[in-house]
């Protein structure tokens, strides 16, 4: 007979099982086999059974109710009914009972993108009253959405409440958290990520330089000021562009800051295992014009009084190779920081100054500075930077164009139906015809990676028509597993068919549905155990990750596995 002590006998008389229980297929008078363990989790997040008894090497196979559900281990509190189920425990891989489950790597599905820079936030109100100084985005129901009334880099807390879709995708200016050397608030971080796993969704993170984002404290703290004017791709005749003060990713002190920064958030987001967990991907970023997306000032305007931006990039030392090294350097840092997650690259194709190895820089007819030198073409360095990220963590690293549209006409695109995308020399994937998803995520994709996407901004997705027609581009074109669109298009479609009249009506969570059979979504969690107790019986306790003591949940959304001592 097992022995018990009065307080594990309470507890697993709570939890509706026998003390003297035998483990399914175990044989009396041979050794035993390690076993495997089966709970299942209803639709309120409770457990069956509660508590489980186990041997050191069991295996313990939760079998999930839907693919929102999560199991967060826990600290006992003292309490037995009801557990504390917030009382969240670090992340630790190295722990050999480290169950957080399911932990997702590269998830398919919708994500929302949350505000990007402090006047975008969005928020309804009824239709008419919108605050002066914001502007109305979208209608509904009676409502206006409010551009610039909702709090900066927040997203609706109805975008997490969503049915929809899978995930938000939180984009923060670097200098938000990163207050000064070795200083940071997570504020604004961690209330996103706290209402996302709250609603059993998943999040990305991103963290942009540039315009935006830069914080100024760097420059007293080692790294050299850069001062650019730079219009992006919409540099207008007569004008100089955005100025901006930036750093160099060929800087070292510049490199060492914004890695600083991850390394932070990697650290803060473990140190409770729930939000760990539902991290989906995190954005390789640093070297940014206005968003989180790599590209840089590239432009040189040689107009009276225009600064010359890839001059002022080759006299900061700035090379391709310097390039390659700073982000090589940082998909190490990610690799390690953030183990077990997947990083997204978004690509855009052609965003790097145009300077030579030699110094040489691309005066702004596209010639040479110096007359001679070969200048890198408009998208070398950012091939060179995807060939460098497959080299090096080829399973952890994703590409994501952020730029897709409407289909073009049916069966346009060289590619159309064809999956998985066949391998094809460069330039094949549909390079005269711009509506085609990029060919450079395309080659990526038929190379073994996983792509995603990002829809073009409102002007071309614009209502349910052209987003469902640019689903219909992801699908029949390309095998991206996640797209990421507006938050306005999200709060405009609710649950309603994007596009009543076509051949087969969807609303958002069929197509996030849809996306989850490319790469589906695990509906169990397993765990191998090992006994790492003191010579008494070894509780595990965990909990459910958004049900326990939630709204829809159960006050008894958590369980406990009992290891028995070795010798028992």
């Amino acid at each position: 007979m097992t022995r018990y002590s009065p307080i594990a006998l309470a507890l697993l008389a709570s939890c509706g099982y026998a003390a003297d229980q035998t483990a399914t297929g175990e044989r009396v008078g041979q050794a035993r086999q390690p076993l495997t363990h089966v709970i299942t989790i209803q639709a309120d997040g409770t457990f069956t059974p509660l508590g489980i008894n186990i041997q050191s090497g069991d295996t313990v196979e939760w079998r999930l109710h839907s693919d929102e559900d999560a199991i967060v281990p826990i600290d006992w509190t003292g309490a037995w009914d009801p557990v504390a189920c917030d009382n969240y425990k670090a992340y630790d891989a190295t722990d050999p009972n480290e169950f957080t489950g399911p932990m997702p790597h590269a998830p398919s599905g919708v994500f929302s993108l949350s505000p990007a820079t402090d006047d975008d936030a969005l928020a309804p109100r009824p239709a008419g009253s919108c605050p002066d100084e914001t502007s109305v985005t979208a209608s509904r129901d009676d409502l206006d959405l409010c551009r610039g009334a909702g709090t900066p880099f927040t997203s609706m807390s109805s975008t997490f409440e969503s049915d929809q879709i899978t995930g938000v995708f939180i984009r923060l200016p670097w200098k938000l958290i990163h207050t000064g050397v070795g200083t940071f608030d997570f504020t604004v971080l961690d209330d996103q990520i706290d209402e996302a796993v709250a609603n059993g969704k998943l999040y990305s993170l991103g963290f942009g330089a540039g315009k935006h984002g830069t914080p100024d404290w760097i420059f007293t703290a080692g790294v050299t000021e850069l001062r650019f004017e730079d219009g992006g791709s919409h540099l207008e005749v007569g004008r100089c562009g955005s100025t901006m003060r930036l750093g160099s990713p060929s800087d070292h002190t510049y490199r060492e800051h914004y890695n600083d920064m991850l390394e932070a958030v990697a650290n803060h987001l473990k140190e409770r295992n729930d939000r760990y967990r539902a991290l989906a991907y995190i954005k390789p970023s640093g070297a940014n014009l206005l968003t989180h997306e790599n590209r840089l000032p590239k432009r040189c305007k040689t107009d009276e009084g225009c600064r010359c931006n890839t001059k002022t990039w080759s006299n900061a030392g700035y090379r391709p190779s310097a390039l390659y090294g700073f982000y090589g350097q940082q998909f190490d840092v990610l690799a390690s920081a953030f183990d077990g997650k997947a990083m997204s690259y978004a690509l855009i194709q052609a965003g790097f100054p145009q300077v030579a190895d030699s110094g040489a820089y691309a005066l702004f007819d596209g010639s040479a500075s110096d007359g001679v030198s070969i200048l890198p073409t408009g998208t070398e360095q950012t091939v060179g930077v995807l060939n460098l990220g497959q080299l090096l963590h080829p399973a952890d690293f994703v590409v994501t164009h952020n730029g897709l549209g409407p289909a073009p006409p049916a069966e346009t695109c060289p590619n159309h139906d064809l999956h998985p995308v066949p391998l094809h020399p460069l330039g094949w994937y549909g390079a005269s015809v711009t509506a085609c998803p990029n060919k450079w995520a395309l080659r990526e994709g038929a190379q073994g990676q996983i792509t995603g996407f990002q829809t073009n901004n409102a002007n071309a997705v614009f209502d349910g028509v052209t987003l469902d027609a640019t689903f219909d581009n992801l699908w029949d074109n390309s095998d991206g597993v996640y797209l990421e669109i507006y938050e306005q298009r999200l709060w405009e479609a609710d649950d309603d068919v994007l596009d009543a009249d076509d051949a087969v009506p969807r609303t958002l969570a069929d197509w996030d549905a849809r996306l989850d059979t490319r790469r589906p979504k695990p509906l169990t969690h397993s765990h191998t155990f090992t006994y790492t107790g003191d010579g008494d019986y070894q509780y595990l306790w965990y909990a459910h990750g958004n049900k326990c003591n939630a709204p829809g949940g159960s006050s008894k959304a958590y369980g406990v596995v009992a290891i028995i001592p070795p010798g028992d």
